[in-house]
């Protein structure tokens, strides 16, 4: 699947396309392209670094090793954890319980926005 996805990308691929990753990213989100996202990515890592430490210093999860591994040790990620941080974090960016959920995923990237999020 892999290797026909990469090349299918390569016969779509456009002059405005930098690289290959940069059309299979725009399949996802248009307009994008690989220099745009390593800038976004920047720009997120400079704004939200800051605020995690702020988060685990100031909120509940001070701890962070009970976000990483279960007790039980079962899993990699302690997901209850993981999931009571991310409704904080919500919560604290002004986020209505009645406009989101907070769901287990198999990869961050799995998210679905809709009309009705508050996002």
């Amino acid at each position: 699947l892999v290797q026909i996805t990469i090349e299918a990308a390569k016969h779509r691929r456009q002059p405005q396309h930098e690289t290959l990753y940069s059309c299979m990213l725009s399949d996802f989100v248009k307009g994008s392209s690989e220099s745009s996202l390593v800038d976004i990515s920047a720009y997120l890592k400079h704004a939200l670094v800051p605020l995690a430490k702020r988060i685990m210093e100031e909120s509940p999860f001070a701890n962070a090793k009970n976000l990483l591994i279960s007790k039980d040790k079962s899993d990699t990620f302690n997901i209850e954890a993981q999931k009571d941080l991310s409704l904080y974090v919500l919560k604290a960016l002004g986020f209505s319980e009645n406009n989101m959920r907070v769901d287990t995923s198999a990869h961050p990237f799995t998210i679905a926005i809709t009309p009705a999020d508050d996002v």
